[in-house]
């Protein structure tokens, strides 16, 4: 795979980590403030995930207005509302999941990030492979 499909796969992943971030300081900050200091201070049966409309409405409202009335009632009910009461880090990781099933697709059928890097580009900048007897590795030096 690829480098640029990892990258890919890592800024994919920041949401959820933003996410999993905020609910974890949401649920365990203290009435003063302060974060638990030790693992026995934080309990789980307690833990409340944000949804994703909560945030939108808290800390966007007019992003959630505008959206609102950029879609109609029926629209709205049967396909917004849904994903807005879903919780916030299962949306944030569909794209990720959506991303590792095309990577699953992609090795099953061999295309990128699973194939080699086209000769064209080497072609196109002039530049040849040279196999050094010395030295096992291909260097590239231009024509």
């Amino acid at each position: 795979m690829t480098s640029s499909a990892k990258l890919l796969c890592f800024l994919l992943l920041i949401p959820f980590l933003l996410a999993a971030g905020f609910d974890i300081y949401v649920n365990y900050k203290k009435a003063d403030g302060a974060m638990p200091t030790s693992i026995e201070e934080i309990n789980l049966a307690t833990f409340q995930p944000s949804d994703l409309g909560y945030l939108i409405v808290t800390y966007q409202p007019e992003l959630y207005d505008a959206l609102k009335m950029s879609f109609a009632e029926e629209t709205w009910a049967k396909w917004i509302n849904p994903i807005l009461a879903s919780n916030t880090y299962i949306v944030a990781l569909a794209p990720l999941a959506l991303f590792c099933i095309w990577l699953l697709i992609a090795r099953i059928l061999q295309v990128w990030p699973f194939t080699e890097a086209p000769v064209i580009g080497r072609q196109l900048f002039g530049i040849r492979a040279v196999r050094d007897t010395h030295n096992p590795k291909i260097r590239y030096k231009r024509r």
